[in-house]
């Protein structure tokens, strides 16, 4: 793993998130071979830095049973306010995009998202989160609810 680690968003682990808990979209690098809009980079900061769209950034999620796990939110910092959307629970092996009632496929979303943590739909929502890092600027991290 390095800073010129490329791969989709949908192959992002954990441990992608341990050693750059930011990622972009290398959407300057859709035109390589085997490469489309999915793919993304990682950042070396350590800090969600202002006036960037769409950067995938590390987080922890609790469900409402209280148990936690790893993923990552959609951070869009180009305007204010910062706007904090949707989120990936990372459970190995399992990529489960938290889904939102506006979501096309909700309902389907949400069945898997229930059946693969093996639990109901009481005990996950409503599922908050805390960034692991901070937004530039701020020095306290950033939560709410999904």
């Amino acid at each position: 793993m390095s800073a010129e680690t490329r791969k989709p968003v949908d192959r992002l682990t954990v441990n992608d998130f341990s050693a750059f808990p930011i990622w972009e979209y290398a959407l300057n690098e859709e035109g390589i071979k085997g490469r489309d809009e999915t793919w993304v980079r990682p950042l070396t900061a350590r800090v969600v830095p202002r006036g960037q769209y769409s950067l995938q950034v590390a987080a922890d999620f609790r469900i409402a049973s209280g148990r936690t796990y790893s993923g990552f939110v959609n951070v869009n910092t180009a305007e204010e306010p910062v706007e904090i959307s949707g989120g990936v629970i990372l459970d190995s092996p399992n990529y489960l995009p938290i889904p939102r009632r506006e979501m096309f496929g909700f309902e389907q979303l949400k069945e898997v998202l229930l059946s693969s943590l093996g639990v109901s739909g009481a005990e996950v929502f409503p599922i908050t989160y805390t960034l692991r890092v901070p937004i530039e600027g701020e020095q306290i991290l950033r939560s709410g609810k999904l």
